[in-house]
């Protein structure tokens, strides 16, 4: 009876843990790093110069879906520098919003 307690207890403070805000800061982290991306690709579409514009810098995130979302960012931002020097401004994609909904919600 003791050990099925324990294993009660156990399994009560994973679901905790694994539930908390903590556990999936990352995502929160990520919609500001997809925020500050969709905005520079919006002023490279509307048709400003990539030289005349700081290229944001990316919040670093060490969770391996983060780096593979950010890697997805800064892709789309190479590829809109990239359509932008060339001067097709109108050939620009906008990035897709994923995570952009967290950043305003609690997680």
């Amino acid at each position: 009876m003791k050990t099925f307690f324990r294993w009660v207890l156990m399994v009560g403070i994973v679901f905790q843990f694994l539930s908390s805000p903590a556990y999936a800061w990352w995502k929160a982290k990520v919609a500001v790093n997809e925020r500050m991306a969709a905005e520079y690709i919006s002023r490279l579409k509307d048709g400003v110069d990539p030289g005349s514009i700081e290229r944001p810098a990316m919040r670093f995130i060490s969770h391996y879906q983060a780096k593979q979302e950010q890697k997805k960012f800064l892709k789309a931002m190479d590829e809109a520098e990239a359509l932008a020097r060339a001067g097709k401004h109108d050939q620009i994609q906008e990035l897709e919003s994923e995570y952009r909904k967290l950043e305003f919600e609690d997680i």
